[in-house]
């Protein structure tokens, strides 16, 4: 079994949009289900930021310069 220092050593090599719907998986599995009307908007607006991201219509940030 791997252990968690790899895990994220080898998530942080993923592509940018694969990071963030790995850890918006993760969040899931840990967050209550509430099926609040925010929870919903924010899910609405993780997947248009995705498809933005993958359209080429936004770019992401380095912190590393």
């Amino acid at each position: 079994m791997k252990s968690l220092e790899n895990i994220a050593c080898e998530a942080l090599l993923l592509p940018v949009d694969q990071r963030i719907r790995l850890a918006s998986r993760i969040l899931a599995s840990v967050e209550p289900t509430t099926g609040s009307d925010v929870d919903r908007a924010w899910q609405q607006e993780i997947q248009k930021r995705i498809q933005e991201y993958d359209a080429g219509i936004t770019h992401t940030l380095s912190e590393v310069s």
